[in-house]
């Protein structure tokens, strides 16, 4: 069974995810944020799939905990999805330079649409159709 690690600072969202990402036969793993050895704990947690939100409290946001694994020996290859509710072009657009496989606006989608985009990856990643590339997408 694939291992997601779900990074969101707001417990209830962990919670829905977890529900929604289990329901499907997905191992769950949490973290409340990331800070500077973000790459060490993601390296021992050794998920198929990490998950990310930008805004967090803390000395590290997303974009800065993306930057960690992508520069990490250990979690470079890692895919990583950006799933947040900041959804302006330039954020999708940063995320995306960063070395995230797809950005989620997550007001755009259901916890089972979000657990289908993982699955989709995880199952053929050479196919997969970011949800980014589609310009109906950002209205």
């Amino acid at each position: 069974m694939p291992k997601i690690l779900l990074v969101d600072d707001n417990e209830t969202l962990r919670e829905m995810y977890c529900v929604a990402l289990k329901k499907s036969n997905f191992i769950v793993e949490t973290l409340a944020g990331a800070d500077t050895d973000f790459a060490d704990k993601v390296a021992a947690i050794n998920p198929d799939l990490v998950s990310l939100d930008i805004l967090m409290p803390g000395g590290v946001n997303g974009y800065q905990a993306l930057k960690i694994l992508k520069i990490d020996s250990r979690t470079k290859n890692i895919p990583v999805f950006l799933l947040s509710n900041k959804g302006e072009r330039e954020d999708i657009t940063k995320g995306i330079s960063l070395g995230a496989v797809d950005y989620l606006i997550a007001a755009k989608h259901l916890p089972d649409e979000v657990v289908r985009f993982f699955s989709a990856y995880l199952s053929m990643p050479g196919t997969y159709e970011p949800q980014y590339v589609h310009e109906s997408y950002y209205r």
